[in-house]
């Protein structure tokens, strides 16, 4: 026998599991979730036991059966070498066409699917929203503020990772991986990895996300960057991708993420540059790993004005030196 707190734990943690854990296939997962329901029904140990082989069995036949199926999406959507210049797959190209085109949408009143934003937090400095994301427990998330210099300082403190690991504690680590001629969708074509650092206290592990984001300098003085992370398809594609690792865990940004600069009117320099920006950013990234998502859910607004705050601070004194 059991405690009643473990009972309800473990039912907890099982339907998690199943909602979000690391297994896809949904007759495979439902097995695991039975016998859970089964052990705390019964209240036997062995049934416990039963259950937990279940999931473990579960997780390895699902890194088994993607590995198999990230090869075969691989040979699927070979593209042939093209000389000269490097050139961004025609399958990414599509995959940023698609990220733009929903992020200008998330700059809206509604979100690229016609849902609502919700206020959660409005600070002096900074205003917060989410809106739901249809088929996954995530939230969209958008975050408003008014930040200081010119498009050419910002760019080079947001995108420079040499610059960037100076001022951001929530990065551990990060790295240009290719740069691509823009084409029809921007200026230029970026490919990093970046690393988050640890959060709450130790209790969320760093995240790996590997982007690729175009960036396009407006007409009117502005600017907008829209990332997107590249999945089992595209891995194969961009040589330069580093392979997974178990540790840290790798998250995905999902389309409809990336940050837009919009210029202040009258904030103009002796050089006719803009040196105010409405800063609009909007997250739609799925930490993946064993976590609540309804933590992450709660965790994640103060989490955005923290990170506002800190970049708007940093850049306001930067600016300011440069005066």
């Amino acid at each position: 026998m059991v405690s009643l707190a473990f009972r309800i734990a473990f039912g907890v943690c099982s339907i998690d599991l199943f909602m979000h854990g690391p297994v896809k296939e949904q007759k495979i997962k439902c097995l695991p979730l039975i016998f859970a329901c089964f052990a705390i029904a019964t209240d036997e140990y062995l049934a416990y036991n039963v259950s937990l082989l279940a999931w473990l069995g579960c997780m390895l036949y699902d890194l088994y059966t993607e590995e198999e199926k990230a090869q075969e999406q691989v040979q699927a959507v070979a593209e042939p070498e093209v000389e000269g210049e490097p050139q961004v797959p025609e399958s990414i190209t599509k995959l940023l066409a698609d990220a733009v085109e929903k992020f200008h949408a998330n700059c809206g009143k509604v979100n690229c699917e016609g849902k609502e934003w919700k206020p959660c937090k409005e600070t002096k400095d900074t205003r917060v929203e989410n809106s739901s994301y249809s088929g996954l427990s995530i939230k969209r998330w958008r975050a408003t503020t008014e930040i200081e210099g010119t498009r050419e300082s910002i760019v080079s403190e947001l995108f420079d990772y040499t610059r960037r690991l100076e001022w951001d504690p929530s990065l551990r680590c990060g790295e240009r991986l290719e740069t691509f001629p823009g084409g029809d969708l921007g200026d230029k074509i970026l490919l990093s990895r970046y690393e988050t650092a640890p959060a709450a206290g130790g209790a969320v592990s760093s995240r790996e996300l590997v982007d690729v984001g175009v960036m396009k300098n407006t007409d009117d003085g502005g600017l907008f960057f829209v990332n997107v992370s590249v999945g089992d398809k595209e891995i194969k594609l961009l040589p330069s991708i580093p392979k997974t690792k178990s540790d840290p865990i790798r998250a995905f940004t999902h389309p409809g993420s990336g940050i837009k600069l919009t210029p202040v009117p009258d904030s103009k320099n002796e050089q006719g540059e803009y040196t105010k920006f409405t800063c609009t950013l909007v997250s739609n990234i799925q930490l993946n790993g064993w976590l609540m998502q309804s933590i992450v859910n709660s965790a994640t607004t103060s989490a955005l004005v923290d990170s506002t705050t800190l970049m708007k601070q940093h850049l306001y004194e930067t600016a300011k030196k440069t005066k």
